[in-house]
C-alpha cells in the first residue's frame, strides 16, 4: 500500500526484487496498474557465466554473504526463472 500511495503522488519509485516468475511479475504489475502509472521492467539479459562472476566478486567483496553468494544457491534460484512472455503485456527494457 505505501508503494502504491507514492506512485499515486507522481514519485519515482525504483523498485529492486525478484520477477523470475510470471506470479511474480503480476504483483508487480498490480502495483503500477492499481495506482495509474506506467510501469517497466529491466531486464539485465547476461549470462550464467557473467552472473556467477559477479557474485564470486560481490563474494569477495562482502565474504558475510558466502552463504548465499555461491553456485548452488545460484542454480537453486535460477531453476525458477522463466522470462516474460509477450502476452503479459509488459513495458520491459533489456539491457
Amino acid at each position: 500500500m505505501y508503494v502504491k500511495n507514492l506512485l499515486m503522488t507522481g514519485t519515482t519509485v525504483v523498485l529492486d526484487f525478484p520477477t523470475k516468475t510470471a506470479r511474480q511479475r503480476a504483483w508487480f504489475k498490480c502495483l503500477y496498474e492499481d495506482s495509474g502509472v506506467e510501469g517497466k521492467l529491466l531486464y539485465l539479459k547476461v549470462s550464467d557465466a557473467i552472473c556467477l562472476e559477479r557474485l564470486c566478486k560481490r563474494r569477495a567483496e562482502q565474504p558475510d554473504r558466502q552463504r548465499l553468494d555461491n553456485e548452488q544457491f545460484f542454480e537453486q534460484v535460477t531453476q525458477y526463472f522463466r522470462e516474460s512472455a509477450p502476452n503479459e503485456g509488459y513495458n520491459i527494457d533489456v539491457r
